[in-house]
Formats: structure tokens, sequence, C-alpha cells
């Protein structure tokens, strides 16, 4: 029930209870201050008054229910629209999750072929000659010509021992980003405290043996006044925004 809706149940007690104004502007305020004119108005120190005003309490007990009953159904109508959220969010965020995994073990399986090939083309420069012939004239051939293949050889020996353990090392990086697959990045965070400058005796006055704890405690409540930053809306949503100085400037941890 609205407030002139409870102003006129009130006002049908009668004008010596509560008066709207000519603006129907009226809040609780100004009907508790009527209710305060009526209780010191010697003219209702009267059997009748005092019935009036019992009339007046039964009243805001009934309209006090269906306020309760208004809040109640409120409430459970949040909570309703709340978890249908938090069920969104966390089907997209699992659903981002597999999508990076299946990305990231596809990249492991393209590094394991990359790496395979490049172990079988450093093998193959590494066997000896299996060929007669090729043993042969490998053991009579001009010395020239015999070290140039050494010294080509090798060098692609080399070629081949670098890509294999180029490809290795992009293979444990895809490892590590499925390892890492879903956890959060939380690189504003990481700006705030590279930002954030404590006063001598600030971090023990509110509470904190160290700077890491109370940086972790700003970050959840919000700043004091002592930081002079302001904010309009909800705190979770300002931090993490591009409005927040530690992300205009960018700084990196």
């Amino acid at each position: 029930m609205s407030n002139m809706t409870v102003s006129a149940a009130l006002n049908t007690m009668g004008p010596k209870l509560i008066s709207l104004d000519s603006t129907n502007k009226t809040n609780m305020d100004t009907i508790s201050q009527s209710i305060r004119n009526y209780v010191t108005d010697a003219t209702n120190h009267t059997a009748e008054g005092l019935s009036r005003f019992k009339e007046f309490e039964a009243l805001v007990a009934d309209v006090r229910k269906s306020l309760t009953e208004e809040v109640r159904a409120a409430k459970k109508k949040g909570d309703v629209l709340k978890r249908e959220k938090e069920k969104e969010e966390k089907k997209a965020a699992s659903k981002l999750k597999k999508e990076e995994e299946a990305e990231a073990k596809k990249q492991i399986a393209e590094r394991k072929k990359a790496t395979k090939a490049a172990l079988l083309k450093l093998n193959k420069f590494l066997q000896k000659p299996k060929d007669v012939k090729v043993l042969k004239w490998a053991m009579v051939g001009a010395r020239t010509n015999l070290s140039t293949d050494k010294k080509a050889a090798k060098k692609a020996a080399n070629k081949a021992a670098r890509e294999a353990k180029k490809a290795q090392k992009e293979a444990d990086a895809a490892a590590r980003k499925i390892e890492n697959a879903g956890k959060p990045k939380n690189g504003d965070y990481a700006r705030f405290c590279k930002w954030k400058k404590v006063i001598e005796g600030e971090i023990e006055e509110a509470g904190f043996e160290n700077k890491r704890d109370y940086n972790k405690h700003l970050w959840g409540v919000g700043l004091g006044d002592a930081d002079s930053v302001e904010w309009e809306g909800p705190w979770e949503d300002f931090k993490k925004s591009e409005l927040a100085p530690w992300n205009q400037s960018q700084i990196e941890c």
C-alpha cells in the first residue's frame, strides 16, 4: 500500500488525527508528525479521542500485515530472479570453459604431431646408412664432399632439434592453458594493488598485519575517504570499470 493510500485510509479517521497538505506529497514523516499533533492536542484528550486513536491503531496493524505480505512476495520474486541469473552465468562460464579446453586440446594434438615429425626428421639424420652402396660411397668419397655433407647433415640435425624443442615448448604452453581454463583473470585487482598507496600506520589502524590482507579487504568493501576516490553505483561494477583510476593508468603488476 502506497503512502497516499495509507494517508487516505488514515484520513478517514477524522481531520484531527491526520491532515493532507494541498500538494498531496504526504510521506511517513508528515504522517508521524500528524499523529504527534493529534496526541498532544488537548481537545483530543477525551474518551472519544482515545476511541478514535484505538481505531487508528487497528487500521495500522491491518495495513502492516498487507505491507509484510507485499515485502515477502517481492523478496521471493527477487530470490527467484537472482537464482535464474546465477544459473545462466554458471551455464555460460561452463560453456566457455569447455570451448577453451577443446581449443587447447586441439593445439596440443597439433603440437604433438609437429614434435613427432621433427623428431622423425632428426632421427633420419642421426641413423647410420644401411645401404651398402651408400656406406661405400661415404667412405671413398672426396674429402671435400664428405666434409660438406657432414656440415649439411649437422646443420639439418640442429634445425630439426630446434624445431622439436620449439614444438615441445608450445605443447607445454597449451597444456598449461588447459590447466588454467576457466580460472578468473583478475588484472583489475592486480592494478588496484599496484595503485593503492598507504600512509604510515594506515594498515595497523585498520586492524591488518600486512598490505596484502589490507588490499584484499579494500577490494571487497571499497575505498575510504582518505583515498579521495568517488564513484556512482555499486562498488563491484566501478572497481572493474574504465572509470577506476587504477584502470585508467593501465598499471601492470
